[in-house]
């Protein structure tokens, strides 16, 4: 999704056989639109799904469109998604009234293609420059940042930059399918669980959430910044990573650190250096310690072997839990200790 040239409308109406005045006006222009004909199914696009406007037929499960905007204002407010009435007629005192309810605008039928695409405009315009995430600039700072960097929608990631790809090995499919929540731990730490529950409940509107935990790959850890902007909608948000602890950066100094421990194993025969007896691999776990002490990231290794990069990372965790290691490099190195003594 690209937010700066997206522009998407919801029409709430009845159904009916015949295509609406709305619709027609829409056909083949600029906007890209989806229909739904009840209350539930409107509240289930706008909790789901990510649209510039909203636009409702004065009439929806025998409900006019003021008593559909109060059951809607609580989604939409959470979603931040502007929302117009259309009607044959509206009275003046009705508009004052809706306008006093929060309905962003008022669209007439029969319908001016002019007055309406002019409206949605200003209406679309206006909450873009309202969201800073929507803006052009920061369109191109994301995309362009050397920082990993996410944005979030309902807990789905919906974009994520080249940074955030590179750190984390996936490929942006995989990354698109998560959650934000699947692939970061947030319970391991109290503060950082009640921080972040704050932050999706709107009583924050930024928050630093510090040595967070990947789900995926254990040996990762970051401070992530969140923040939502101005927009008003509370399921959305920008989040920023920065990598605080990434042993596998260190694949360098193996060979020093296996020379290091030479001596104490030496004085310690029989152990694999957490006390336990002889660690038993499969074979394919066998591969992936090997490659990964020859300095091969995860991407590399799935590439080599032929697996996606969650099934590598799956097994590397089985690794170090089988060597009761906290990254792969202790998992290596306890390894390589055993290896010694057989």
């Amino acid at each position: 999704m690209n937010f700066a040239n997206t522009k998407r409308i919801l029409i709430l109406q009845p159904q009916n056989n015949v295509k609406s005045d709305l619709e027609n006006a829409l056909k083949n222009s600029v906007y890209e639109f989806c229909c739904v004909h009840t209350i539930e199914l409107s509240i289930e696009q706008i909790v789901t799904d990510t649209y510039d406007l909203i636009i409702c037929k004065n009439q929806l499960d025998n409900k006019n469109g003021f008593e559909v905007y109060k059951i809607l204002k609580p989604f939409l407010e959470r979603s931040g998604m502007p929302f117009f009435l259309c009607d044959e007629n509206f009275e003046k005192e009705d508009i004052l009234i809706g306008l006093e309810m929060g309905i962003d605008n008022f669209i007439f039928s029969p319908i001016d293609k002019k007055a309406l695409f002019f409206k949605i405009e200003k209406q679309i315009n206006k909450y873009r420059e309202i969201n800073i995430f929507k803006t052009d600039g920061f369109v191109n700072y994301f995309y362009s940042s050397n920082v990993a960097m996410l944005y979030v929608r309902n807990d789905r990631i919906e974009l994520v930059n080249e940074s955030f790809i590179r750190m984390l090995e996936n490929t942006k499919e995989e990354i698109l399918q998560s959650t934000f929540t699947s692939l970061f731990d947030f319970e391991d730490n109290q503060q950082n669980k009640l921080n972040y529950r704050k932050f999706i409940n709107g009583v924050y509107d930024s928050c630093l959430l510090k040595n967070i935990k990947s789900n995926y790959y254990t040996f990762l850890k970051f401070d992530v910044s969140l923040y939502r902007g101005n927009n008003g909608c509370m399921s959305s948000f920008f989040a920023e990573f920065v990598v605080v602890e990434n042993p596998e950066k260190n694949f360098s100094n193996i060979d020093s650190q296996l020379n290091q421990t030479s001596k104490i194993l030496a004085d310690n025969p029989g152990s694999n250096g957490n006390g336990n007896a002889s660690v038993h691999l499969t074979d394919r776990e066998h591969e992936i310690l090997d490659l990964s002490a020859e300095g091969l990231a995860i991407k590399n290794i799935a590439e080599h072997l032929n697996l996606s990069q969650r099934t590598v990372a799956k097994h590397r965790s089985n690794i170090m839990a089988k060597y009761n290691s906290k990254n792969i490099i202790e998992a290596i190195l306890s390894f390589k200790k055993e290896s010694m003594h057989f």
